[in-house]
């Protein structure tokens, strides 16, 4: 492939500080994306009329979403707070956490949603731990992403251009991102996307404790055709139970599998039966509490989660390495699960 252009000077540089004038709690880094005159560069256009089905199947091409919605809201929209109470209540040393670099890939994106993307992180970033955001253009054609793009972000703090010169593949195009990055942490989010408040303060206090650590947001949704903010309906914000509700199920009907198989050792006069069966009888409470305190959002989930796993471990290398009689495809799926259970054990499943 040909050699990438050099990426454009990082708009920051222009500004002192990265931050414009204008800033309040819902813009960190200020009034971004306006004119010199006080006018935004960039300005919705509302819908008219009634949009027919006809016309929502041509504005959802090519993007799968309806980008004439999009360009009907404003690039500073609210976003509902869908927190705990308890999340909101968790103070950070900001001064303290690592400072990060959010990397945006896109290729021919429409301009609304990549500009409401790029508003959302300065709006919802303290100053302190953004660094930059590195826009990587993965061989895009559209002329909106050519000079006006690099018009535009001349009216935006810390944002910097970069472009591939050539169709290199999402991973590719975030690798050559993340070359071009020079904050202490890389952030990688879709081109399309809206950041919530304090989503980035969790992120950097979890990779603050150990640089190993490669963490994940919780993950809502946009409606492909309204645009409007979609979250879980009963309690969005817990992102252990989402999780954590799937694992349990997983434990519950292998510990159920589990009280067949031991029973099958016992026909088969194996001496393993008492440990396997006592443990899978234990596991089955074990999990039926864990499913109970999920229900009821309770952080005792995590332990109820370290002892099923423990349990089931033992299970696994009763059936695995003692009981010869079963046969060995079961013997191989017990050390696959036994494997992938202590991978998963030794996650962070803190909330």
């Amino acid at each position: 492939p040909p050699p990438p252009p050099p990426p454009l000077p990082p708009s920051h540089e222009l500004h002192a500080g990265g931050v414009f004038n204008g800033v309040d709690s819902k813009h960190m880094h200020g009034k971004v994306g306006v004119l010199p005159d006080g006018t935004p560069a960039w300005s919705p256009r509302p819908m008219q009329g009634v949009e027919t089905h006809e016309d929502k199947v041509r504005h959802h091409k090519p993007n799968c979403f309806n980008v004439r919605r999009s360009d009907a809201i404003a690039l500073d929209r609210d976003v509902p707070d869908v927190r705990h109470p308890d999340c909101k209540k968790i103070s950070y040393d900001i001064n303290k956490l690592p400072a990060t670099s959010v990397v945006f890939v896109f290729f021919n994106e429409p301009p609304s949603p990549l500009y409401r993307s790029i508003h959302s992180v300065l709006n919802r970033s303290p100053p302190q731990l953004l660094h930059e955001i590195v826009l990587v253009d993965d061989g895009s054609d559209a002329p909106w992403l050519l000079e006006p793009l690099e018009d535009y972000i001349k009216l935006l703090p810390k944002v910097k251009l970069t472009r591939t010169g050539y169709r290199a593949g999402l991973m590719r195009a975030r690798t050559h991102g993340a070359e071009h990055a020079t904050g202490e942490t890389v952030t990688f989010l879709d081109s399309h996307i809206e950041v919530n408040q304090g989503w980035l303060e969790p992120l950097m206090a979890r990779i603050g404790e150990d640089r190993k650590h490669v963490v994940m947001p919780h993950i809502d949704s946009i409606d492909a055709d309204s645009f409007s903010y979609r979250w879980w309906w009963w309690r969005a914000q817990h992102v252990v139970w989402v999780m954590e509700q799937g694992y349990l199920f997983l434990y519950l009907s292998l510990s159920l599998y589990l009280l067949s198989l031991s029973l099958s050792v016992f026909a088969r006069g194996c001496v393993f039966f008492f440990p396997c069966f006592f443990s899978s009888c234990v596991l089955c409470a074990c999990v039926f509490s864990g499913l109970f305190c999920c229900a009821s959002f309770d952080r005792k989930q995590t332990r109820v989660l370290s002892v099923s796993s423990s349990l089931l471990h033992m299970n696994f290398f009763f059936l695995r390495v003692c009981c010869t009689r079963i046969p060995s495809p079961v013997r191989v799926f017990a050390g696959v699960s036994e494997l992938l259970l202590l991978q998963r054990h030794t996650l962070n499943t803190h909330p």
